[in-house]
């Protein structure tokens, strides 16, 4: 093992401070808050997607009434 002048508290201080409790809550709450981030995401790429399609099919409605009236 190679010997460096820095020590784990050196190079982390809270590392040496946080209880293994801490440290696990600190892990799930950082998993957990990325998740909500990417399911905000996925919602808001559906609101678009849904409102393409809402657009979509109004312009195909009056498309479709454009032709059948000539």
């Amino acid at each position: 093992m190679i010997k460096t002048r820095f020590t784990r508290s050196a190079w982390h201080p809270l590392a040496s401070r946080m209880g293994s409790k801490q440290k696990l809550t600190l892990v799930l709450s950082a998993v957990a808050l990325s998740g909500c981030e990417i399911a905000g995401d996925i919602f808001q790429a559906g609101v678009w997607v849904g409102v393409l399609l809402v657009i979509g099919i109004i312009a195909l409605i009056v498309w479709m009434v454009s032709r059948a009236k000539s």
